[in-house]
Parts: structure tokens; C-alpha cells; sequence
């Protein structure tokens, strides 16, 4: 949950950067743990569903910070 609340309230690319590298540092937890059977093919499942919306809430967000400094500047004239 912290990772995505992280992504929510990033207000930078590289708080963004961080976060995704934090996202990184699980997927690799979970893929050792995958090789060594402490995770299930359907623990896998849930993992990726979760993973592919925390790098999807990413990629918002960067469009969004990316697009902020226009739309400052169009409300200020």
C-alpha cells in the first residue's frame, strides 16, 4: 500500500522514479520467492494484477506532472 500511495501524492518525476524503483525491489522478492516455492503460480496471478496497476497509476501520474506546468500557464492567462 505504500508504494501506491507514494505514486498517488508523487508530485515529481523522481519521486515517481523512486517508487518504481521500490515496485522493482518487489517483483524481485516475489520472483525468488517464486523459484523457491514460497509463492504459488496464483499468489503470481494476484502479484501481477497488483503490479501492472501500480506501474499503470505510474505511468498517469508522469503524464500528469509531465502536462501540469501547461495547464498552469493556460489558467494563467
Amino acid at each position: 500500500m505504500a508504494i501506491t500511495d507514494n505514486i498517488a501524492t508523487a508530485k515529481t518525476a523522481l519521486e515517481l522514479d523512486e517508487a518504481e524503483k521500490e515496485l522493482d525491489i518487489v517483483l524481485r522478492q516475489v520472483l525468488i520467492g517464486l523459484k523457491h516455492g514460497n509463492v504459488s503460480t496464483r499468489g503470481l496471478d494476484g502479484f501481477r494484477l497488483a503490479y501492472e496497476r501500480a506501474h499503470s497509476a505510474i505511468m498517469q501520474r508522469r503524464q500528469r506532472i509531465a502536462e501540469a506546468p501547461v495547464i498552469s500557464r493556460v489558467s494563467e492567462a
